[in-house]
């Protein structure tokens, strides 16, 4: 018989209620419902999840973090932390923390790497926010701010220019 997956703990020395995961690489990061961010690496001799040397990181608030995405394209870790989306590099999570420009209020969030684009649903309304690299982040232009007929529970980005926005009764292409 085959044995496609082994039930094995991260790390039992931490006490966390984990919100949200991401993987990048051979890391895992574990968001927490404290606001903290636990960062590991598979080590292949131990053949398990070993917590980075940088240790864990708090956001700005307190507030869980409930969505992580790691976006391998930007070097980028995405973290909606309570009611706003924040973003730091992905191989120095410790270091600067910023918040996404006017992204307070937001639910839920997806990307397009290769367009370079930020999708960010707030309430009835879907911002897209434009990656201007590591140093200048992401920016707003006042014609991407979209009002949407109910409140988005669902974004994906499915490429060519195209992103499905899931509301309770119904899909929409965009």
């Amino acid at each position: 018989m085959h044995l496609a997956f082994t039930h094995q703990p991260i790390d039992s020395k931490t006490s966390y209620r984990v919100a949200s995961v991401a993987t990048w690489e051979n890391r895992l990061f574990v968001g927490t419902n404290n606001g903290l961010v636990y960062p590991f690496r598979y080590s292949n001799s131990k053949d398990s999840f070993i917590m980075a040397t940088s240790g864990r990181t708090q956001f700005p608030n307190s507030r869980a973090v409930t969505r992580l995405a790691a976006v391998r394209e930007w070097g980028v870790l995405l973290a909606l932390v309570g009611p706003s989306v924040y973003y730091c590099d992905v191989t120095n999570i410790g270091g600067l923390k910023v918040e996404v420009p006017n992204s307070r209020g937001c639910t839920l969030f997806n990307w397009a790497a290769d367009e370079g684009k930020l999708f960010v649903a707030m309430k009835k309304k879907l911002c897209i926010y434009e990656w201007k690299g590591m140093e200048q982040g992401f920016e707003l232009q006042s014609t991407n701010v979209h009002n949407l007929p109910d409140t988005a529970r669902m974004l994906q980005w499915c490429g060519a220019h195209r992103l499905i926005i899931g509301f309770k009764q119904e899909y929409v292409l965009a």
